[in-house]
């Protein structure tokens, strides 16, 4: 601090401050008066709406700024004002997690890696398919399991938080967690999310996302700093090298890209293998259905589940559609009457072009 506001009495000349993300709220929306101002509708962000960021001096609201403990330098206390704020968001949105998934293993993820080894929870860590130094630093910070994005891990998880913005992630991490558990998305972006069958979100499993962060998250996350290892992985660049910079950050995005295009192929084949069962599935159904029919078994019980037999009512089948009737067809535009097509039929009336087709057996299981 090298000065001082009038009446700014939390900080002192001379101590070291960190400025946040959140730089200033209204304070007047629903959102702040609610205790949720990271959602703000009337927000200022450092960097963005504040000056700030790539500046030697700030000009900063005390009330949004953070003592930073004593211990790590200032370039190792950088990180814990962006990723570890928000990193530090995201693992409380996680909930109680004694298996934790950590998907896309940066800035974010490293910090998050330790404070849930503190936390006493068992981290798994998922980066890029081959990635094997990530996975090998993910290692060394505590993670019990470490490996590709592509892969399962070797127990069901109890939450998992997706820091890379990668859409296709998002189903698998739903399939890597137990019911009940959670999946949070801790990015500001994401790609596009791939359409997935409900049952990886069934069993009343939470999918949500985290947005900024409130000072109070920032002073319980610094309060835990002071007191907990945290070792952040840094690289300096000189401010003459923002491009460079900058550019190295682009690569990192197009590596991100074909990890896209890798997922989503991944993704296309388990599709295609959910509809191969489903397809078994299906004729496994009416082979029971049938059988049971044809042994007159009306109903099956079993200690883990029931079936019963039904037969499907007669369906309506169109043999030739120009020579249906013109009374049952609909004026304005033309269109097929098909329930009074049907009525018909099943009054034993004999409609030209149409006929009921076979009634079939049908069977329903329910779990015990």
């Amino acid at each position: 601090v090298d000065t001082l506001g009038a009446g700014v009495t939390r900080f002192a000349l001379g101590e070291r401050v960190g400025i946040p993300w959140l730089g200033h709220t209204c304070g007047a929306c629903p959102y702040c008066r609610s205790g949720h101002e990271n959602l703000c509708d009337a927000p200022g962000f450092t960097g963005y709406q504040i000056d700030g960021g790539y500046a030697e001096y700030a000009v900063a609201d005390a009330d949004y700024c953070f003592p930073i403990p004593d211990g790590p330098s200032d370039v190792d206390a950088a990180p814990l004002l962006c990723a570890g704020l928000i990193g530090y968001r995201a693992l409380r949105m996680a909930g109680s997690a004694e298996r934790l998934g950590i998907y896309g293993f940066g800035a974010a993820a490293h910090i998050v890696a330790q404070v849930a080894r503190h936390e006493s929870m068992r981290a798994y860590a998922f980066t890029r398919p081959g990635d094997t130094p990530a996975q090998a630093f993910a290692r060394e910070l505590g993670c019990v399991w470490a490996g590709g994005s592509d892969e399962a891990p070797p127990e069901l998880l109890d939450a998992a938080i997706i820091f890379a913005p990668v859409g296709p992630l998002v189903p698998l991490a739903l399939a890597a967690v137990r019911k009940g558990g959670t999946v949070v998305c801790a990015g500001i972006h994401m790609s596009p999310i791939p359409t997935f069958p409900y049952d990886i979100l069934w069993g009343e499993r939470t999918l949500r996302s985290v947005a900024n962060l409130t000072r109070s998250d920032g002073m319980r996350f610094f309060e835990l700093a002071a007191h907990t290892p945290i070792d952040t992985s840094v690289r300096p660049w000189p401010l003459e090298a923002a491009n460079e910079a900058l550019a190295a950050l682009i690569r990192s995005r197009e590596e991100d890209l074909g990890l896209i295009t890798g997922l989503r192929a991944r993704l296309d084949a388990l599709k295609a293998r959910l509809e191969r069962f489903q397809d078994r599935a299906e004729i496994k159904r009416r082979l029971v259905a049938d059988v049971m029919s044809r042994a007159e078994i009306k109903r099956l019980v079993e200690a883990d589940f029931t079936v019963s037999l039904r037969m499907t009512p007669p369906s309506l089948q169109i043999e030739d559609e120009e020579a249906i009737p013109a009374g049952y067809w609909k004026p304005q535009p033309p269109k097929l009457d098909r329930t009074a097509l049907g009525d018909a039929l099943r009054a034993g009336q004999k409609v030209e072009g149409a006929v009921l087709g076979a009634s079939r057996p049908s069977i329903a299981i329910r779990i015990a």
